[in-house]
């Protein structure tokens, strides 16, 4: 049985309190309304997620709330993953290698959501816009074994690509 991944960007960030560290920087009014309009991509198919993984930083973690709530999962459900927040190839894999399920999710950041998406995927995946969410297809049986170009890029959406 091949693995699933859904790698999603976190929504819209608000730049208005500029004094903010960027690792506490919260969703703008728009993220907050396209978070949970996108949550559709995880709950409309046939599969059931098995782990939901964020970055702790408060943009993304806000993004996966909304979108489990939405979905009518508990936020219970997040594992947070302090590696995920960088983002680097190295620590995907890091976090992924642990995982147990089929079909998973991670919700991160630019530029290292995309950096990896391009990694897995022999499709390059050139713009990765806030909300972003990629499912990705890995052509392998075990979380372990993950290697460059693994992965088959099934769709991506985005919230301005249904405006």
């Amino acid at each position: 049985m091949d693995l699933k991944l859904f790698l999603v960007r976190h929504a819209k960030s608000s730049w208005v309190e500029t004094q903010l560290d960027d690792f506490d920087r919260p969703l703008s009014k728009r993220g907050k309304r396209n978070a949970p309009k996108m949550a559709i991509h995880l709950k409309d198919g046939n599969y059931t997620i098995n782990e939901f993984i964020s970055s702790p930083a408060l943009r993304a973690r806000q993004t996966a709330e909304l979108m489990l709530e939405e979905m009518s999962i508990d936020k219970k459900s997040i594992r947070f993953e302090d590696d995920l927040y960088h983002g680097y190839v190295d620590n995907f894999l890091n976090v992924l290698k642990r995982c147990r399920g089929n079909s998973i999710v991670i919700f991160g950041h630019n530029p290292g959501i995309q950096s990896f998406s391009q990694w897995l995927c022999s499709e390059p995946n050139n713009n990765f816009p806030t909300c972003g969410i990629a499912q990705i297809q890995i052509l392998i049986q075990n979380w372990t074994k993950l290697r460059a170009n693994c992965g088959k890029l099934i769709s991506f959406d985005y919230p301005k690509k249904n405006n």
